[in-house]
């Protein structure tokens, strides 16, 4: 008995919980909307974990595939937004299809930019056009 109430206070102590994950930084691509207004999000962190989300239409629970790890893949694309001053970009309004491109850091600040329409503004850089697409293509 005596064995048992000690391994409940280890158990319960502070130290054995499991405390939850760090945040990491993120670079998320999605495209949405239409007629069923579904949509499909492709999501990286910082250590290199790919995530894709599906919505089948407007209402319903994503479907959450993890995809594996690409460290290079996030490390490429953390350049190519630095390098392509992302985080300067202005969108516009949303169409009948938005697509988006989003940085959030670990610290929970973030930039995000939308457009109507598939594509990337022509009249951005081609380091962020080119993310964008790497992106949506993993």
């Amino acid at each position: 008995m005596r064995a048992l109430a000690l391994a409940l206070l280890v158990l319960a102590s502070p130290a054995a919980a499991t405390a939850p994950p760090l945040p990491l930084d993120t670079i998320a691509a999605g495209c949405s909307g239409g007629v069923t207004g579904g949509g499909t999000v492709m999501r990286i962190l910082a250590d290199g974990r790919l995530v894709r989300l599906t919505l089948g239409r407007a209402g319903t629970t994503p479907r959450i595939d993890q995809l594996g790890f690409d460290l290079a893949l996030y490390q490429r694309l953390a350049q190519a937004l630095d390098e392509g001053g992302f985080n300067r970009l202005q969108g516009g309004p949303p169409g009948n299809i938005t697509c988006w491109l989003e940085r959030v850091w670990a610290t929970g600040r973030g930039w995000r930019v939308q457009w109507a329409g598939t594509e990337p503004p022509a009249t951005w850089p081609d380091e962020v056009r080119a993310a964008f697409a790497a992106l949506r293509g993993a």
